[in-house]
């Protein structure tokens, strides 16, 4: 065990759980909201370090500051947070470490224009787009350019909050002013043309420029389709059952890993099937939530947020070891109106094939609105089968399970 301390930005119990089994010293700088309810746990190995906000940089360095943590006391900066992502990589900058992500690099991660950009850059299928920063913009040629239907988004939003599909410019000259009125500080916004086709998850984890694990995952629908009625979710194919789509998705995963600069650590990217072949879509340079970790533990036997701070820490990855039988995840939705009564845990449990199970869903608390974002949701559960076509049924039956389960009052 060395000396040395990574250094990870923001709390989650899901990564220290990680970075206890990998046994990595390391300091976490933690939130405010979170720090009294956690700084117990605090030890040889994990030094705790409140924080205003882990997404700025004065109030890490600040936090960093009035520690007793010494800089020459840290490996490396690593976080599973999507909005502290280029933070990190500022600090490992003001640190003198050597980087896994440089802060050009940690930008195109984050503003999803750059992003786009440096595919399109690489010759590689992706989306048009255009900047939208005023209503004036709407007259510009690159709109033109984009075409309808289209996708207007924030540039480094999450989980497609305040994402929306447009048909016609009657319908994307409010919606721009009702976001430009309404969440200016998510803005500007990206517009972008409609892409066809089946979208699909690719998940692994890169050291050295080369993958250590890799997976490929279809969405039972298409994410934006949670606002007309989709139910976010996935399952991962087998490599064997399904290695032609392997050898396609792997081959178009390092290109644009390539075009993004990444060569070190963990990646969550999304892509459209088609016809045509594959088009980029997004990529996040950290683990898929929603369950994909779990999913993807079942599937290959690997944590990809040990692998993500094995690759941090310099340690050797893990091996794969997939397993025969299909995985998925999915959210579970109640029927709008309060909730008189839900089913247990137990419960949900008991349902075939299901291995994990939450249920987030309160007695007395109106159910939630599942079509504002992917992560809302009253329950969720990590689904296993033989095949993957009994998962997708196994996921589907148990949707419909929970729904009737959960009485309402509308």
């Amino acid at each position: 065990m060395t000396s040395r301390r990574l250094l990870i930005l923001g709390w989650k119990s899901v990564v220290e759980d990680a970075l206890d089994r990998v046994g990595i010293p390391h300091v976490t700088v933690v939130e405010m909201a979170k720090y009294s309810r956690v700084r117990s746990r605090a030890d040889e190995n994990r030094v705790l370090v409140p924080c205003g906000n882990i997404a700025n940089i004065e109030s890490v360095l600040s936090a960093l500051a009035r520690s007793e943590i010494r800089n020459s006391e840290i490996s490396a900066v690593w976080t599973a947070d999507e909005f502290s992502v280029v933070v990190g990589a500022a600090l490992t900058s003001v640190l003198e470490l050597q980087p896994s992500l440089d802060v050009d690099t940690a930008l195109r991660f984050r503003d999803k224009y750059l992003q786009k950009q440096a595919v399109a850059a690489a010759g590689l299928p992706v989306a048009r787009t255009a900047l939208v920063a005023c209503s004036e913009d709407l007259d510009s040629s690159s709109v033109s350019a984009v075409g309808l239907p289209a996708v207007i988004k924030p540039v480094a939003g999450a989980g497609t909050s305040l994402t929306h599909r447009v048909d016609t410019m009657e319908e994307l000259e409010p919606l721009v002013a009702n976001l430009l009125a309404s969440d200016a500080a998510s803005g500007p916004f990206l517009l972008e043309s409609f892409a066809d086709g089946h979208e699909l998850h690719l998940d692994g984890c890169l050291s050295q420029g080369a993958l250590t694990v890799f997976s490929v995952s279809r969405y039972l629908t298409n994410n934006l389709e949670i606002q007309t009625g989709g139910i976010n979710g996935s399952y991962m194919l087998d490599p064997e059952r399904f290695a032609a789509e392997y050898s396609l998705a792997q081959g178009f995963a390092l290109k644009c890993l390539k075009a993004l600069g990444m060569t070190e650590g963990v990646f969550h990217m999304e892509v459209f099937r088609s016809t045509d072949g594959l088009s980029f879509s997004e990529c996040a340079a950290r683990a898929g939530g929603g369950g994909i970790i779990e999913v993807f533990q079942g599937k290959f036997g690997l944590h990809l947020l040990e692998e993500h701070a094995k690759v941090a820490a310099g340690l050797e990855p893990g091996s794969p070891k997939p397993s025969s039988d299909a995985f998925g995840c999915t959210l579970l939705r109640a029927r709008p109106g309060k909730a008189l009564s839900v089913p247990t845990v137990a419960e949900l449990l008991a349902q075939p094939g299901v291995v994990e199970a939450h249920v987030d869903q309160q007695v007395g608390d109106p159910t939630p609105d599942m079509t504002k974002d992917t992560v809302r949701r009253a329950g969720s559960a990590i689904v296993r089968a033989r095949n993957e076509e009994e998962l997708v049924d196994r996921i589907q039956n148990l949707r419909g399970w929970f729904m009737d389960a959960v009485e309402v009052a509308s």
